[in-house]
């Protein structure tokens, strides 16, 4: 399949519909031409695929311009001009206020091209140096994009960005990418769009030295390499090529060499650059020589350049086996993986293998290290699992076995620090101590001695539940008070059923009746003083829930009295009102009456006074 390009030409559909129309909706706007051209560029140079500019200048001669405007907007970034697929545009307005809605579609979106603008001053740092000719750093560009890509033939992947990422693209996507690498080198270069044995291809022209040169690194592949590199227009012609020149620059001159002066120029840069792509560049184009003297002198010179690599890749090894640095492995690692397979790269890959084991043997030696000094610390079970983790990682050595036993001294210590909590809370038997006892006992492993140290908790709590209940209910029988009670309660509720429970219950149970009767008491007292509803509700109900008796009896038939007395009270206050205001004998007569059922007390008295105080209508 030949190395074509896919949807190279850009469709613009161009649909100008003018209306009178009054819109205001916030565009990007533009009074003039360049102003709109610029714009245009801003919005696709984002990406956008749908956007609207205001125009605010003459529509007539916009409308007459438009499509050479969009067409110069699109020419003036070649990376641009060769980014989209396709566009279509409409507008409407009239003159002073014109929206020109756009509609395009690109190869890539405004994340990938960011992922491009990332990696090509990279690569380009990377690849050439300061001390390079133009010369060098076009052709070391060149270069990078024929080792790192391949073609496309599915023909789906057209960007830079696919050749960075994926690694592959169609010719479009070689021309792109190296189009940027060589503007971020600071090479003039254009890109060039046209034909290769009548099918559409695209590829680059480059200034070097002046003179401007083809560059086709599509077709530059592993057995053409260099063939396609700095042909001049009469060799690009030749070869096929055909294009527009317009305003191309002209090629007059040429850096094509034979495949012999391909292949020595390779084997030299070999020598100069000592690197394995270098190497494995050239080795390609040896290969294809044909035998004789020529070839078996540049295998030679290449066989020179490639013990020199093994010999710098060695030390980079013998570096990371004294320095014994992650850093230094990587970087020897990385230098090995380049070399071509042979039992030097396998020796080094091995030896690379071992010092990793090493330090990271180290690295876990250190961790193990700091989590057995944790677990000594703290002396619980979550720091003894981490330090017993961290051990088992460690290959068998004096220091793991080491380690094992401080971690058998941390067990001991934890179980002997436990078991002391537990004598002492038997001894004391303190809240305080059984708490301490409970998390040490919590933090062994399960087992016999966990299992064993909880039951004798068990019976300690027991016991100390029971001290508590029993200091509770006789702080109730000595200070009655229902709060006393409701907590000794409380305490009694924690204990198990049995003989102590019962003989605490029955205890608290007389002390519930004492404070029942005094508070029934004390509530009668009131019911009597203040006789209104408020306090004799409140004593009918404590005296309703004492024991029946003569005492609850006495305390109800009070009770009765002062509710009958609240009555007495009620209507004689309002038969003393009544005489006072009448004034009538009357009035006067039955309000003494009501008086006289009272008993005596302050409502009594004060109520006869007001009675005595009424002088009587008929007597004035």
């Amino acid at each position: 399949m030949s190395k074509k390009l896919k949807n190279l030409v850009s469709v613009t559909a161009i649909t100008m519909v003018i209306l009178l129309s009054t819109s205001t909706a916030a565009f990007a706007q533009s009074s003039t031409p360049t102003e709109f051209q610029n714009e245009l560029v801003t919005h696709m140079r984002n990406r956008e695929t749908s956007f609207s500019i205001k125009y605010t200048g003459d529509a007539n001669a916009f409308i007459s311009q438009v499509s050479t405007l969009i067409k110069n907007a699109t020419k003036s970034d070649e990376y641009l001009d060769l980014s989209f697929t396709n566009e279509n545009c409409s507008a409407t307005g009239i003159t002073g206020n014109l929206n020109v809605d756009f509609k395009i579609g690109y190869i890539t979106t405004l994340a990938q091209e960011k992922v491009v603008d990332q990696k090509v001053p990279t690569i380009v740092s990377s690849v050439i140096t300061p001390a390079m000719t133009d010369f060098q750093k076009a052709q070391a560009l060149h270069d990078y994009v024929c080792n790192i890509a391949s073609y496309d033939y599915s023909l789906q992947k057209a960007s830079a960005y696919n050749i960075l990422v994926d690694g592959k693209a169609v010719c479009r996507g070689y021309a792109l990418l190296l189009y940027r690498l060589y503007k971020q080198a600071g090479i003039p270069v254009h890109i060039v769009v046209g034909t290769l044995d009548g099918e559409s291809h695209a590829w680059n022209l480059v200034q070097l030295g002046g003179i401007w040169y083809h560059v086709d690194a599509t077709n530059d592949d592993a057995n053409n390499f260099l063939k396609f590199y700095g042909m001049s227009d009469s060799t690009a012609k030749s070869y096929g090529f055909s294009w527009t020149q317009g305003s191309l620059p002209s090629a007059s001159s040429s850096l094509i060499m034979d495949a012999l002066t391909r292949a020595t120029k390779a084997v030299t840069d070999a020598e100069t650059y000592k690197t394995q792509i270098y190497v494995d560049t050239a080795s390609n184009l040896v290969s294809a020589l044909q035998n004789g003297t020529n070839k078996t002198a540049l295998q030679q010179r290449l066989s020179a350049v490639q013990n020199l690599i093994v010999q710098a890749d060695t030390a980079a090894v013998v570096n990371a086996e004294t320095t014994k640095t992650q850093a230094s492995i990587d970087s020897a690692l990385k230098l090995v993986n380049t070399l071509p397979a042979s039992d030097a790269k396998t020796s080094l890959l091995n030896r690379l293998k071992s010092i990793k084991s090493t330090v990271q043997q180290s690295i876990s030696l250190n961790n193990a290290t700091t989590a057995v000094s944790n677990a000594e610390k703290y002396l619980t079970q979550s720091y003894v699992e981490i330090a017993n983790r961290a051990i088992a990682l460690l290959n068998d050595s004096d220091s793991k076995t080491a380690l094992i036993s401080r971690m058998q001294a941390v067990s001991q210590k934890m179980l002997q620090d436990a078991n002391d909590s537990v004598v002492k809370v038997e001894s004391s038997l303190l809240q305080i101590d059984q708490t301490n006892a409970e998390k040490l006992v919590s933090a062994l492993p399960s087992g016999t001695d966990k299992t064993a140290l909880r039951r004798r908790l068990d019976v300690t709590k027991l016991k100390i539940n029971i001290n508590n209940a029993t200091r509770a209910v006789v702080n109730a029988e000595n200070n009655k008070t229902q709060l006393n009670v409701t907590i000794a309660q409380s305490a009694i509720n924690e204990l198990p059923a049995g003989s102590d429970k019962t003989a605490l219950k029955q205890r608290l149970q007389v002390v519930q009746k004492a404070v029942n009767l005094s508070n029934a008491t004390l509530a009668v007292v009131n019911a009597e003083n203040y006789k209104t509803p408020y306090y004799i509700e409140i004593a009918a109900r404590l005296v309703s829930v004492l024991e029946d008796g003569s005492v609850k009896t006495s305390l109800t038939t009070r009770l009765q009295d002062a509710q009958q007395q609240a009555i007495y009270l009620s209507k004689a206050k309002i038969a003393v009102q009544v005489a006072e205001k009448v004034k009538t004998a009357t009035s006067i007569s039955n309000a003494k009456q009501l008086i006289a059922k009272l008993n005596d007390g302050a409502d009594k008295t004060n109520l006869t006074n007001r009675v005595n105080a009424i002088v009587p209508i008929s007597q004035r």
